[in-house]
């Protein structure tokens, strides 16, 4: 494979890592502003960067 290509699948990779970390906060936002205990709060951020990072990790995988 080529250095070019590598590069570019990369970065693609890197970039959706990227957008689907920055996009936890709208997608959680109105759940975690209905809990008023902190470590339900935790948990539920816990669980999406998780959820996340191993889809990051399963299609970083296939590189």
């Amino acid at each position: 494979m080529e250095l070019e290509v590598v590069n570019r699948e990369v970065f693609a990779l890197v970039r959706r890592g990227r957008d689907r970390i920055l996009a936890v906060p709208s997608r959680i936002a109105a759940e975690v502003a209905a809990e008023t205990d902190p470590r339900a709060v935790e948990r539920l951020l816990t669980q999406e960067l998780c959820q996340a990072m191993i889809e990051f990790v399963n299609k970083a995988s296939v590189l």
